[in-house]
C-alpha cells in the first residue's frame, strides 16, 4: 500500500476512534432522557430549571416554541462561548437540539394534571430524568452545552469560582426570563417557583452522584478506560465535583 494512502486510512481510524459508536449512543439516549426530563418540569408547574425560565421568556417574548426557544437562546451562548475557546462538539449542539424537539413533540401528546400530588410526582421525576441525562451527556465527553463552558471560562476552572459563576448565571436567567415572561406571570404560570430554587440546588449534587457513583455501575457507560492503566478523576476536577450541572 502506498504511503499517502496508509496514512490516509490511519487518519480515518483515528477520527472513528475519536468519535466511538458507542458514545454516540450513550449521548442520543441522555440528550433525549434530558428531553423528558424538561418536558415533565414544564407540565408540573412548580417551577423551571433557570435556563428554562430563559428559554421560557425568550419563546413568549418571540413567538417560539418552548424548544424553538431553548435552540434560539443556546445558539446566542454558543456565539459568546466559541470566542472564549470553549470545548465545542457534537454533544455541545445535540444537548441542546435533541431536548429542545424532545420536548416540542412530547408537550402536546402527554396530560397536563392540575392535581397537586401528581404534579408533585411529575416535578420529581422530571428533576430524576433531567439529572440522569446531563450526567449521562458529560459521561460522554463529546463537547459540553455552551452554558457550561462559559461557567467553567468565568471561574477559571476553579471549584469555588466555579459555584460562584454558576450561582451567578442562574440568578441572571431568571432574571431575564421573568422579566420577558413577566414576573407575575411567571409566578402565575408556575414558570419559577419553589421548584427553580430546589433544582437550582440538587441539581449539582444529583449529577455529581448519578455520573460517579450511578452510570459507571451499568455495563457500557463508563467512558473511561478500563484496568491497571485507568487514572482516577482529580478531586479538583469541575466535573468530578458535578459543577457542569
Amino acid at each position: 500500500m502506498p504511503a499517502h494512502d496508509a496514512a490516509t486510512v490511519h487518519l480515518r481510524l483515528h477520527r472513528l476512534r475519536r468519535f466511538p459508536l458507542r458514545r454516540a449512543g450513550i449521548l442520543l439516549a441522555s440528550t433525549l432522557t434530558m428531553g423528558v426530563g424538561v418536558t415533565l418540569l414544564v407540565i408540573a408547574r412548580l417551577g423551571l430549571l433557570p435556563i428554562d425560565v430563559l428559554h421560557w421568556g425568550a419563546a413568549h417574548r418571540f413567538g417560539f416554541t418552548f424548544g424553538g426557544g431553548i435552540i434560539a437562546v443556546q445558539s446566542v451562548l454558543l456565539l459568546i462561548a466559541l470566542p472564549l475557546r470553549v470545548a465545542i462538539g457534537p454533544g455541545t449542539v445535540l444537548a441542546f437540539l435533541i431536548p429542545a424537539l424532545t420536548t416540542d413533540a412530547l408537550q402536546p401528546l402527554l396530560p397536563h394534571p392540575d392535581n397537586l400530588a401528581v404534579r408533585i410526582g411529575m416535578f420529581t421525576a422530571g428533576g430524576i430524568l433531567f439529572c440522569t441525562g446531563v450526567a449521562g451527556y458529560l459521561t460522554a465527553t463529546l463537547g459540553i452545552l455552551p452554558r457550561d463552558g462559559i461557567m467553567l471560562t468565568l471561574g477559571r476552572g476553579r471549584p469555588r469560582g466555579i459555584a460562584v459563576a454558576r450561582t451567578g448565571i442562574d440568578i441572571a436567567f431568571v432574571l431575564v426570563g421573568g422579566a420577558l415572561l413577566g414576573p407575575g406571570e411567571a409566578l402565575r404560570n408556575g414558570d419559577v417557583g419553589i421548584g427553580t430554587v430546589i433544582l437550582a440546588i440538587a441539581c449539582g449534587p444529583a449529577v455529581a452522584v448519578l455520573r460517579h457513583s450511578v452510570l459507571p455501575r451499568i455495563p457500557g457507560l463508563s467512558s473511561r478506560p478500563s484496568g491497571r492503566h485507568r487514572a482516577p478523576p482529580r478531586s479538583d476536577a469541575p466535573e468530578a465535583r458535578g459543577e457542569l450541572s
